[in-house]
């Protein structure tokens, strides 16, 4: 019996893994420029992060998948991936 039910159990696995496969996707473009799709994108750096300095960031090694900045790129308040000479020196917000 519990042959049984470990053989159920992986051939509903391989029929799962099977299914899922590897979609047919079209390519994506990003609508805003220097943007780029990526199926699997770590948390990418922002102006924030280049007007503090930082050399590395801590993510999570949760895939996101979206449009994200080019390399060299970097997302600023309004959402635009900029330059890091084009990034605010000072950001001031509104409460």
């Amino acid at each position: 019996m519990k042959l049984f039910v470990v053989v159920v159990v992986l051939a509903t696995l391989v029929m799962l893994t099977v299914s899922m496969g590897i979609p047919n996707r079209k390519k994506i473009e990003c609508e805003k420029p220097n943007e780029v799709w990526d199926d699997c994108h770590g948390c990418g750096f922002t102006c924030d992060d280049v007007i503090a300095k930082r050399q590395s960031k801590v993510c999570t090694l949760e895939c996101r998948i979206g449009c994200h900045c080019k390399p060299g790129f970097y997302r600023n308040h309004n959402g635009e991936c900029v330059r890091a000479a084009d990034c605010p020196e000072v950001v001031s917000y509104s409460i």
